[in-house]
């Protein structure tokens, strides 16, 4: 995913990759802590969109660009807490 927000494409193309990425992910693996800011960071985005009348991916050229960013930025977040997490000994006990 982290590969994903770092591509030279454009930040509608970022967020739609890298939220489908997140798709499958078993957030009951998760150590509480994780899951909780997972939670909220999920949260923040949802506040985003639910500003804008989105229906299907075309939508989200109606997005403004500091609010692309910003989601942008959050998944960043949520890919970086993530990959901690998966070093930790807590995954490692979890099987991650």
């Amino acid at each position: 995913m982290e590969k994903i927000l770092l591509k030279d494409i454009p930040n509608k193309d970022k967020i739609i990759s890298a939220s489908q990425r997140l798709s499958g992910l078993e957030l009951h693996k998760l150590s509480v802590p994780i899951k909780r800011k997972f939670k909220q960071e999920l949260s923040h985005l949802n506040s985003i969109i639910t500003q804008y009348p989105i229906k299907t991916f075309d939508d989200y050229e109606l997005i403004s660009i500091a609010h692309l960013q910003e989601m942008v930025d959050t998944l960043m977040r949520i890919c970086q807490r993530l990959k901690k997490f998966s070093c930790s000994n807590y995954a490692l006990i979890r099987g991650l």
